[in-house]
């Protein structure tokens, strides 16, 4: 058997002399131990070429404890966690107890950490931090990401130094508020609105969010439905089919056709409100008017609340005995109310400003059927199926029909007729304190005509005569304060005409024919005379007094 010759050479020196002596040369395998100091008992191993201070200090037993690389360890409750630093062990000084280990300083992985398990503390306020370093990170890097998928391929979520959390693949932009959730190309980003600390804000795919390109803020007392621009809409929809948008210029309903079942389109439920004061007005539904401004120029005709035309059908031939665009039903008295006037539609006074003509309700008649009329006001049926074609307006009862038309005493009250060239052609009027019913015409050229009976004209009234066109004048018999007629005195006319009546306030005047106006013989007194039996009758003929002897 071979035999192996080992020559080993010791040397042992003091702490002074080996750092006196740097650049003394150990020979290959010749040992130099320290016999005092912190490095007793280690020593350094020669190779031949390596300078003593160069040399690595290599640890051993002893009173100091073991020593590896430039670490001893004793005995005692510490702990080292060995490592190679540049060819030298090194190590970090673990402490505690039991299984609680602490380490010294923070150590660098240069490696992942594969499964881990943190569980933090079990006492009460027990936390787990997680941090970055000093400096590292900025509001628009990702301080730190957490990546999942094959090999961390997909960025499940990041946080920034800024405490911005963004959720999802989406990289969002530094401007997005504290926690971004998002998806390919589309985010939603959460947090206090811009400009406001008390308010939670949501947006929507907006790479510069601001006080107004939100679309839900949350308060304490407030929430808000915001679309971020005016082209846009606030938008509710059933099955992705929209029923209501709301607009910056109009809302829309939009509703599915429906084949079967009657269904209202629009509809608002009212609360029964109780409790309140008599005198609460307590409108279901109120529109708000505003002021439109438009342009300088002629305007024709501005619609406001405007109900359009709806268009009823039907598969085969039927009938519609009543279609209506809008209906307004009778407000109802309740219990222990006595109401005085019932109106389906009021149209309250108002002081109108810049105006010619104020109208409470106009309506204009349609075309295109066999009866246009603008109203029709009716009490029952009057039993007529169809008024006459004409017709614009129809009062209809099924009993006595009155138009009635009141006003003050002192007041006059009528109906007047016009057109779009004389606004005041003719009237109809009553006066309560003058007690007088005027039949007129507004011009001096106007004449009244009657037409009784078989719709013939009969009589002709004018500023200059009465005519009797078919008829004859029927005077009443006299009464002790009434004569049947009575003659005005005037003045004759120039030329008389067949025909005429005259009296001048002295004679009677007839003319028979052409013009020769002859005189009407008039008794203007009777005497008896001692004429045996006869007597004289005085009459007046062209102003001269003439005694007629007359047999008894």
């Amino acid at each position: 058997m071979p035999i192996l010759d080992i020559s080993v050479q010791l040397g042992c020196a003091t702490t002074a002399v080996i750092n006196a002596n740097p650049n003394h040369l150990l020979l290959e395998g010749q040992i130099l131990f320290y016999t005092d100091g912190v490095n007793k008992d280690k020593y350094y191993r020669g190779d031949g070429v390596t300078l003593l201070s160069s040399l690595p200090l290599l640890g051993g037993s002893g009173g100091g404890g073991l020593t590896v690389g430039t670490t001893t360890i004793t005995s005692g409750t510490n702990t080292r966690i060995l490592y190679n630093n540049a060819g030298v062990l090194g190590e970090y000084l673990v402490t505690g107890t039991g299984t609680t280990a602490v380490l010294s300083t923070s150590p660098v992985f240069g490696t992942d950490i594969t499964t881990p398990l943190i569980i933090g503390g079990s006492a009460v306020g027990s936390v787990i931090q997680y941090k970055g370093t000093s400096g590292n990170g900025t509001s628009t890097v990702a301080a730190h990401q957490f990546l999942v998928g094959n090999n961390g391929a997909t960025t499940a979520a990041s946080i920034y130094n800024s405490g911005q959390f963004n959720i999802g693949n989406y990289a969002s932009a530094a401007a997005q508020r504290l926690v971004t959730i998002g998806q390919d190309t589309a985010w939603l980003s959460i947090g206090s609105r811009v400009g406001s600390t008390a308010s939670i804000a949501f947006y929507t795919n907006q790479v510069t969010p601001s006080a107004t390109n939100f679309n839900f803020d949350f308060t304490q007392t407030d929430t808000t439905i915001n679309a971020p621009s005016l082209t846009g809409g606030v938008l509710i929809q059933f099955a992705n089919n929209s029923r209501v948008i709301f607009l910056a210029t109009d809302t829309v309903y939009g509703y599915t056709a429906k084949t079967t079942g009657a269904t209202t389109t629009f509809r608002i439920g009212m609360p029964a409100d109780t409790g309140q004061t008599a005198s609460t007005n307590i409108p279901n539904f109120k529109i708000t008017g505003a002021v439109k401004q438009k342009a300088t120029g002629a305007d024709s005709l501005q619609y406001y609340n405007w109900f359009t035309s709806n268009t009823s059908s039907y598969v085969g031939a039927s009938t519609l005995t009543l279609g209506a665009n809008f209906v307004a039903e009778y407000m109802q008295g309740g219990a222990n109310a006595t109401i005085t006037t019932s109106a389906a539609i009021y149209v309250p006074t108002l002081a109108l400003t810049n105006t010619t003509f104020g109208i409470g309700i106009w309506t204009e008649a349609p075309s295109g059927t066999t009866r246009n009329m603008s109203l029709r006001a009716s009490n029952g049926l009057s039993g007529v199926a169809t008024p006459l074609a004409s017709t614009n307006v129809l009062f209809e009862a099924s009993g006595t029909n009155y138009l009635s038309m009141n006003q003050p005493d002192a007041s006059t009250g009528g109906l007047i007729f016009g057109s779009p060239s004389d606004v005041f052609g003719a009237a109809i009027q009553w006066s309560y304190n003058g007690n007088a019913l005027d039949i007129q015409t507004a011009r001096n050229s106007g004449v009244i005509r009657l037409y009784p009976g078989d719709q013939n004209l009969r009589a002709t009234l004018s500023t200059t005569a009465l005519t009797m066109a078919s008829a004859s004048i029927i005077a009443a018999a006299g009464t002790t304060t009434l004569a049947p007629i009575t003659l005005i005195s005037g003045t004759n006319k120039t030329t008389a005409s067949a025909g005429d009546l005259e009296y001048n306030g002295t004679n009677l005047f007839f003319t028979r024919t052409g013009t020769t106006r002859e005189g009407v013989l008039t008794q203007s007194a009777v005497t008896t005379e001692v004429v045996v039996s006869d007597t004289t009758v005085t009459v007046n003929i062209g102003g001269v007094t003439y005694k007629l002897l007359a047999r008894a």
